[in-house]
């Protein structure tokens, strides 16, 4: 009998974003990591320009923006494995 993944990633989902409310808001760069990539580089643009109202002088002086970036390491972690026995008796143990 085949694990029956609908029933168990419903079953983590719920009991993962229980209490955790930042996590809905989470992003998923599943692509990143199924390319094999080391570092991921997001640009980062500079402060926003200065809203003045009803300017009087012009042309308006302009000012430079440091533009910069936010870069991270791709790290790999993993757990060990783990046999369940008699996984078809823990299956069968709820109404379907």
């Amino acid at each position: 009998m085949a694990l029956e993944q609908t029933i168990w990633q419903k079953a983590i989902r719920e009991q993962i974003f229980k209490d955790n409310q930042f996590l809905t808001k989470a992003l998923n760069w599943d692509e990143y990591v199924a390319a094999g990539t080391k570092t991921v580089v997001i640009p980062q643009s500079g402060t926003a320009s200065a809203v003045t109202r009803n300017r009087t002088v012009f042309p308006a002086t302009s000012q430079e923006r440091a533009d910069g970036e936010l870069s991270y390491e791709m790290t790999d972690y993993t757990t060990a494995p783990r046999r369940v026995r008699e996984l078809e008796k823990i299956q069968l143990s709820y109404p379907k």
